[in-house]
């Protein structure tokens, strides 16, 4: 079981093109802070995401 769950996560892995650890992936896919990334950067994202729910409405972030 340990086996599987670890090729599954090495698949997801080359699916997202996650690079390293932390990876945060948001808005389906669309953007990836990769790294040492600041809370601020992460609120800010989350922020916009939740402001702007309309499909496809443009972001700055």
């Amino acid at each position: 079981m340990a086996f599987a769950d670890l090729e599954a996560d090495h698949r997801d892995q080359q699916l997202l093109m996650v690079q390293g650890s932390p990876t945060y992936i948001l808005n389906n896919g669309r953007q990836k802070l990769y790294g040492n990334v600041g809370y601020g950067v992460i609120e800010a994202n989350i922020k916009e995401l939740i402001r702007s729910p309309a499909a496809g409405a443009a972001s700055w972030c």
